[in-house]
């Protein structure tokens, strides 16, 4: 939903910044949309790893080779490719998501973690690799939020 998006805070999730003039010109759907296809710096990740992981490396490197693959993740030096940029944006907006509607980023960093019914026992983060199940997973947020019947 876009009207829903908050682009700073899903920047602010993975440590980027806008290079716009004038100095410091908030980021919008449009620039992180932008940034997306030209790929994400590859720190962006790690930055959102470290979000939802804490300072824990291994918990770290298993949440980012759940959105981009080891073996490929390795190759990457500075840039992800457009589908791990999606990915790793995709995980990010879950998390805003989860964080506003569940009060604090530690309830959503829990919620991103933990294996879900609805989800067919996948965890919000593991859903985030899809756009349908990404989708799933906002609707349970949205009951959530508004307290609605799941």
């Amino acid at each position: 939903m876009l009207a829903d998006y908050d682009a700073r805070a899903v920047a602010e999730m993975m440590g980027i910044t806008t290079r716009r003039t004038p100095p410091a010109a908030p980021p919008t759907p449009a620039t992180i949309e932008h940034a997306v296809e030209h790929g994400l710096p590859r720190a962006a990740l790690h930055t959102l790893a470290r979000r939802l992981a804490g300072t824990d490396p291994t918990r770290i490197a298993r949440i980012e080779w759940g959105i981009v693959p080891r073996t490929t993740l390795e190759r990457r030096q500075t840039r992800l490719s457009p589908e791990e940029s999606e990915r790793t944006e995709r995980a990010a907006r879950l998390f805003v998501h989860a964080t506003r509607a569940l009060g604090t980023e530690a309830e959503g960093r829990d919620f991103m973690t933990t294996p879900h019914p609805m989800l067919g026992g996948k965890t919000p983060l593991e859903a985030a690799r899809t756009d349908l199940a990404t989708r799933r997973a906002e609707h349970i947020l949205h009951a959530l939020e508004y307290g609605l019947a799941l």
